[in-house]
């Protein structure tokens, strides 16, 4: 936390831009039409939340991406905090989360702020596996689709949210009506969550897919295509940490476990 002092006095070219257009958009000036960006409209609309409060400039720029960090270290504190563990595993963990941090790239703010979002995503589909519960359900699809307008990535993970769906309401449930009630229910939610931002923004779904999709089909690869990623995994000290993760833990118990299968 500390190294990340350096987006105080270090901007690249994307951490700028994004402070920049966030606070320019009007009736003249669409995001994704005149501005091309994979980006979803939640960050930006973020941006523009925030400067409305506190204006726009330098320093509220700093202020603006220290709330960006803050957010993610607040998610996993919470998430961290869910269970009373013991001081090692405990460790173990935040160094695991926060080892993304040594990536040392100063635009990593907008993953962070990905992440507060996906996090609590993944931790509350899980909960509702574990405990059954359609509420946790809910919330792990409120996130879900908060997540679509951030990263279009997020799709990737559509087949988790369908195989719980499966699992909740149709092993378990078995009531004809809730299955058909709840899809229902689920995409109204998806789709206001998607329809307010272009509301305010004024820009248009095609704009914005084929801006993402044009962007995936450039040449530029990240550090995972690349042999790059070797030299990230064992910098961040991901797997080592993964691995010591599973010693100190009650692994083999938690294999065995009825539905512990469907959980993994």
């Amino acid at each position: 936390f500390i190294w990340f002092s350096k987006i105080f006095y270090i901007w690249d070219h994307d951490t700028g831009l994004w402070y920049l257009i966030s606070n320019q958009f009007n009736d003249n000036y669409t995001l994704y039409k005149n501005e091309f960006d994979n980006k979803g409209p939640l960050f930006f609309l973020f941006i523009k939340f925030v400067s409305y409060i506190i204006g726009y400039g330098v320093y509220q720029a700093y202020f603006f991406y220290s709330l960006c960090i803050f957010s993610f270290l607040l998610v996993l504190l919470y998430l961290i905090n869910q269970k009373k563990l013991d001081y090692k595993i405990y460790w173990i963990l935040l160094l695991s989360f926060t080892s993304i941090f040594l990536i040392k790239k100063p635009h990593i703010v907008f993953i962070l702020f990905y992440y507060s979002f996906f996090l609590l995503f993944i931790h509350f589909l899980l909960k509702s596996v574990i405990l059954n519960s359609k509420n946790y359900f809910i919330l792990a699809f409120i996130f879900f689709s908060l997540c679509s307008i951030i990263l279009i990535e997020i799709y990737l993970y559509s087949p988790l949210i369908l195989l719980t769906f499966i699992y909740l309401f149709i092993f378990k449930e078995k009531k004809i009506d809730k299955i058909i009630l709840y899809p229902i229910l689920f995409l109204f939610v998806f789709g206001l969550i998607n329809y307010l931002p272009k509301l305010y923004f004024g820009y248009s779904f095609k704009d914005f897919y084929t801006a993402t999709i044009l962007y995936q089909a450039s040449s530029s690869k990240g550090p995972v295509m690349s042999i790059n990623f070797i030299y990230f995994l064992i910098l961040t000290l991901i797997l080592p940490l993964f691995l010591k993760a599973i010693y100190f833990s009650n692994f083999k118990n938690f294999i065995i476990k009825r539905f512990d299968y469907f959980i993994i």
